[in-house]
């Protein structure tokens, strides 16, 4: 039997790794399609940084329509029994039309998050992909609400951790996830920012800017910046101050993306992260870290512990008394990471097994929604 993930960005990566290795003890030939869309291709190491097999085919385009055309050529000559689908991206969805084209059964693992906002692109094909594939692969009990609530048979939903954590798990050489060395007892910050709402809109991110100046008086702060941001911080001519503040504050340091492995160390250090990221939400709740999300609104929220928190408006007085209050409760009461109960195993190769049995793809053809593309999660 041959399974196919189609991977389009460092999010699906992390998360694929956890189901190659839960199929490679099977009798199940799992294999890859890498698909790079546009800005989305910013992980420099792609597959060869994660447990995984070399790719049968790595896919870059600028244009989605170009990356369609070539990945339905892919599929139509593996012809794989199940195509694994992950996340929100446009990737997720053009492999999801082409699944239907061609009667290959389909699983959405990360079903049913969701923000009630379908003006965002990401919602939309949140929705979208979960209404169309043939089984979804739900993390928690709010996502299987969600879907439930959509009128979606419960029959074809199953639970699961998030494979990105087992990921997680693993990097930190621990098995029950726990840092494999003690969190730094400096106050440390860990700082990450790609969405469209934040590297696109000049105004937010000046402040953003603004807040990093702010913290670095009283914290040591690791700011990975990715391309993308990079490019902005730089076409806005705000990239300097980041400059002079590494070179001024020597707790402050500027990163380009990580590897996963380092990132995975930097997070664990950490005494509070400020992100915009979905992925790294789902690693600091696990962790138990602080977690400031510089968002309007986050599919995670239903699901975040209280140490996560919506940050909208972005004031560097509000966020460094956050980062003291969460430095101080790192000191009183280090971080204790959730413990993971469901993994793939026998009953996720008997799952996939099964749908080669009940049929191809369920997809319902929605109404196209003409908006930006978003950076990925």
């Amino acid at each position: 039997m041959r399974v196919v993930s189609v991977l389009g960005g460092r999010p699906h990566l992390v998360k694929s790794e956890t189901i190659h290795l839960a199929l490679e003890r099977s009798d199940i030939r799992h294999e890859t399609v890498e698909c790079w869309l546009g800005p989305l291709s910013d992980y420099p190491w792609t597959s060869a940084d994660f447990q995984l097999p070399a790719p049968l085919e790595v896919i870059s385009e600028q244009s989605a329509g170009r990356l369609a055309g070539r990945l339905r050529r892919s599929m139509a000559s593996v012809r794989p029994h199940v195509l694994l689908l992950y996340g929100d991206l446009d990737v997720t969805l053009l492999a999801l039309g082409i699944a239907h084209q061609l009667d290959i059964p389909t699983v959405h693992i990360e079903s049913g998050y969701r923000t009630g906002d379908l003006a965002d692109r990401e919602e939309f094909i949140r929705v979208a992909v979960d209404h169309g594939v043939t089984h979804r692969v739900a993390f928690t009990s709010s996502m299987a609400a969600n879907l439930h609530a959509e009128g979606i048979d419960p029959g074809t939903v199953s639970h699961y951790d998030n494979p990105a954590l087992f990921t997680m798990a693993r990097r930190l050489r621990r098995p029950d996830g726990a840092p494999a060395a003690a969190p730094s007892r400096k106050a440390t910050g860990l700082v990450t920012f790609h969405r469209d709402e934040n590297v696109l809109d000049p105004e937010r991110l000046v402040r953003i800017v603004g807040c990093m100046e702010a913290l670095a008086a009283s914290f040591a702060l690791t700011i990975v910046l990715f391309r993308r941001t990079d490019l902005q911080l730089r076409r806005l001519g705000i990239r300097d101050r980041l400059e002079a503040l590494a070179a001024t504050a020597a707790a402050v340091r500027i990163r380009p993306t990580l590897r996963h492995e380092e990132y995975v160390a930097e997070l664990s250090r950490a005494s509070f992260v400020i992100t915009d990221s979905s992925t790294v939400q789902d690693e600091c709740a696990f962790l138990g870290t602080d977690c400031f999300v510089l968002r309007q609104a986050s599919p995670r929220a239903a699901d975040f512990p209280p140490t996560t928190r919506i940050v909208e408006s972005i004031e560097p007085a509000q966020l460094a008394s956050l980062a003291a209050a969460a430095v101080q409760r790192r000191r009183e009461t280090p971080a204790k990471p959730d413990v993971l109960a469901r993994g793939y195993d026998s009953t996720f190769v008997e799952l996939l097994k099964r749908l080669t049995t009940t049929g191809g793809s369920a997809f319902e053809a929605l109404p196209e929604r003409p908006r930006p593309n978003k950076a990925s999660s």
